[in-house]
Parts: C-alpha cells; structure tokens; sequence
C-alpha cells in the first residue's frame, strides 16, 4: 500500500484557492469600474470571474465584505517599502515619498471606487481594514528609523496606532475631496508627519514616482 503524501495536495488545493480569489479579483475591479458596489452581486460576480457561488460562500460572506479585503489589499501593496535596512537616511525618505505617491495615485485611479466604499454600509469595516494595513507598514517603518537613531524614544506600537489613525482620515479626505495635482497633494500629506520624521534632502526637487 503506497504511504499518503498529504503535502503533496495542499500545494495544489492553495494554488486553486488563489486563482479563485485572483479570478474574483480581477472581476471585482473591472465591475467596479462601471457599476456602483451597491448593484454588485454574488451571481454577477461569480458569472464574470467564472465561479461557482458555492466557491465564494465557502470563503467570502457578502460581495461588499470581499470588496473591503480586495481594496484593503491594494493599498497594502502599494503601502509595500523593502530593502530599506542598508538605506541612508535620505534614501528612506525619498523611498517613503515614492509610496505614499503611489497610494495616492492608487486611490485617485479609483477614486469613485474607494469613495464608495467609504459611504456605503461596509465603510466602518473598510476603514478599520486599512487602519489594520497602515500601522503594520508604519510599525515597520519606525523599525527601521529606529536602526538609524530615528523615531520616537519609545511606545512603537502606540505611534503606529496614532499615525495609522491620522493617516487614514487622510486618505479618506483625499478620496471625498475633488482631484488636484498629485504631487502637491504628497507633498503636503508627508509635511504632515512628525518633525523626527526623516524629510526629503532637496525639498524643491522631490523624487520620482
């Protein structure tokens, strides 16, 4: 008799479990772009992603709860700095510049979305989602400001919070407001931050995005 080879089948039942959730993904984004999340529901999304409603049941329970994880995650991504502990001081500052460029371009290519999502029933969960998203990445940040001799003295985790909080209602402001020139609105959001924050070198030529 063969031995079991358990391992074997988990690989392949999580490689399915991400195409699904890939394929949901992309289907959520692209009605998203012609039809208010309010209309959208579980048949019309599993119809375009090509899934059965069973499939979504089994992980998601509303199309507005996966919409909060979906969008959450994009800012996630955008939220993402890496190779930052060989960084000088200037180069973490251009590289924290860059990505909260890049979130706010995120959130300006869809802004009817995530504003949307912030008016609609599902908006507390959304902004406790990426509250949950920012400290993590801020929580990071300080880490390694702290390995430059930057930060604040202590209470990581309660900065993090405090700054996370700050930062989404942020966000959130840029979203209802109406659109203005992108890097002006970065410029003034990462003036924002506290003054032991490492700051750009050359305040009139900030970095590519």
């Amino acid at each position: 008799m063969s031995p079991s080879r358990p391992t074997a089948s988990e690989p392949s039942t999580d490689r399915r479990a991400e195409r699904t959730r890939a394929a949901l993904r992309d289907a959520l984004l692209a009605r998203l772009g012609s039809q208010d999340l309010d209309g959208l529901t579980v048949a019309g999304l599993c119809r375009a992603a090509g899934v059965h409603r069973t499939t979504f049941y089994g992980h998601y329970d509303t199309t507005e709860s996966f919409a909060v994880g979906v969008l959450a995650d994009l800012v996630d991504e955008a939220a993402s700095v890496t190779g930052l502990d060989d960084g000088s001081v200037g180069e973490i500052a251009e590289s924290y510049y860059a990505t909260l460029g890049g979130m706010l371009d995120l959130l300006d290519r869809r802004r009817g979305v995530y504003r949307a999502l912030f008016r609609s029933s599902m908006g507390s969960a959304f902004r406790e989602a990426l509250r949950t998203v920012l400290r993590r990445h801020l929580a990071l940040a300080l880490a390694v400001l702290g390995g430059h001799g930057l930060g604040p003295p202590g209470q990581r985790d309660l900065v993090a919070a405090f700054l996370s909080g700050a930062l989404a209602s942020a966000l959130e402001a840029f979203v209802e407001g109406p659109p203005k020139e992108i890097d002006g609105e970065v410029r003034a959001m990462f003036d924002l931050f506290p003054p032991w924050w490492p700051r750009l070198s050359t305040r009139d030529s900030p970095p590519e995005r």
